[in-house]
């Protein structure tokens, strides 16, 4: 299955779904400053040098404004706020289209090739399985895919049936052992992944 611009865009609708789209900066459940979707901002200086306009009819910030809101965001953190609760803590945005772009170029050039180093023959996989890879290793970050084993030793014998009941990213509430617990995003992974045995 080549990895062609239809492919990609059906995966970013994915994680679009998946992980919202917010154009201001929040933090995360655990604190971590972020922005579009799901986009780690990991200090101050990164996020000077993203293109943040200003609310009120896209005048631009200074990069110095960037790092004033990415500090004013960070000290706003509690664990239960979310993502809208950030939302006039400043008035810098991004460009939802930008944030596409972005999504697309990190997912061609970090995630993907991050899932095939696990996965040498992603490509060949069903697309529902290729989804589901890329949508974990999109939550959990390139070096946190790679501690899924039993994951991705199911997947490179092409048995997605066992790779189903291992899919599970923590969340609270569900049971990584018991899938009638699971929430709607690793309900869907499960899913996708019998779907795909069923497909091969």
């Amino acid at each position: 299955m080549m990895l062609n611009d239809g492919w990609l865009s059906a995966m970013c609708d994915v994680l679009i779904k998946h992980e919202g789209l917010i154009p201001w900066m929040y933090c995360d459940v655990n604190g971590y400053v972020t922005v579009g979707v799901g986009d780690l901002i990991r200090s101050p200086d990164c996020a000077a040098v993203l293109p943040f306009q200003h609310g009120d009819g896209g005048r631009h910030s200074t990069d110095s404004e960037r790092r004033e809101a990415y500090i004013a965001v960070r000290h706003f953190y509690v664990s239960t706020r979310a993502a809208l609760s950030y939302r006039n803590v400043s008035d810098l945005r991004l460009d939802v289209d930008f944030c596409k772009v972005r999504l697309q170029a990190r997912l061609t050039g970090e995630f993907i090739p991050g899932v095939v180093a696990c996965c040498p023959d992603f490509r060949s996989f069903p697309i529902g399985a290729q989804q589901v890879l890329v949508d974990i290793c999109y939550n959990v970050g390139i070096a946190g895919f790679a501690h899924f084993g039993r994951l991705i030793a199911a997947c490179n014998a092409h048995n997605f049936a066992a790779a189903a009941d291992h899919c599970h990213t923590r969340k609270d509430g569900e049971n990584a052992a018991d899938p009638r617990t699971w929430g709607k995003r690793n309900t869907w992974r499960r899913h996708r992944l019998i779907e795909s045995q069923l497909a091969g």
